[in-house]
């Protein structure tokens, strides 16, 4: 009987093998593109003249600004892919103004996304005109959020600037992940594509570090036997996307 059970066992890991073989497509791919943030916290640049106070809100979100991805996509059979990437976002300087008479203060955060991203990826054909594919799956993300505070103070003639630099570090996240595209083929190894896309990443704060001009590191916690700790915050980095890319087939 335990005979019979392993040469069924066999048989069919020898089916699904040859099966596999059949449609295994392995391609590598590269695309660049906007991300487009959805929510953001909120931070106030303000100016005050002639006694009168204007305020500007600017929304701060980690998934804002150019996206860039390399990977490739591995077919489990002949219509779905299995797609395994990398993906590197960099956002334009984030500045946060507050003018009065007497000082100017002026913090610029840089703002870096990574991820690691893993899809299911079904292609099909609508109208056997255009070839068409869905996403959906899971990332593992990180940032980098440095940021410099210049003041200046105008006092007697003469300004005073003072310089402080350092970074917010926040927590590693999983997001979720959903595309839509469409393939443009060019030959049997080149194709085009251009996709929708949707990240849903939410951050937990988790230290404001000081590197000049005095080190000092506070943290995000509710831990109020520490005084100085700040107030647990979340920043979003959820985000749509539009990105134009190419494939090339290795097999």
């Amino acid at each position: 009987m335990q005979w019979k059970t392993v040469v069924f066992l066999v048989s069919i890991a020898v089916a699904t093998t040859s099966i596999r073989a059949e449609y295994e497509t392995l391609n590598l791919f590269g695309s660049i593109g906007g991300g487009f943030g959805m929510g953001g916290t909120l931070y106030e640049s303000s100016k005050v003249e002639d006694g009168n106070t204007t305020v500007t809100d600017r929304f701060f979100n980690y998934g804002s600004g150019f996206k860039f991805d390399v990977g490739c996509q591995y077919f489990l059979m002949e219509n779905v892919a299995l797609q395994p990437s990398f993906s590197y976002s960099v956002g334009i300087p984030f500045k946060v103004e507050n003018i009065t008479a007497l000082q100017t203060t002026t913090t610029t955060f840089s703002r870096h996304l990574f991820g690691i991203k893993v899809q299911v990826v079904p292609h099909f054909e609508v109208l056997d005109l255009i070839t068409m594919y869905t996403g959906v799956g899971i990332g593992f993300f990180w940032n980098s959020r440095p940021f410099k505070t210049v003041s200046e103070t105008g006092t007697g003639g003469t300004t005073l600037t003072q310089e402080t630099t350092g970074k917010i570090a926040s927590k590693p996240a999983l997001g979720f992940l959903a595309a839509l595209g469409t393939d443009y083929p060019l030959n049997d190894k080149l194709t085009l594509f251009g996709e929708l896309g949707v990240e849903q990443i939410s951050f937990s704060l988790d230290k404001y570090v000081v590197k000049k001009p005095d080190s000092q590191t506070i943290y995000y916690s509710k831990d109020d036997s520490n005084t100085d700790n700040l107030n647990p915050q979340k920043v979003p980095g959820s985000n749509f996307q539009i990105r134009f890319g190419v494939r090339y087939a290795i097999k």
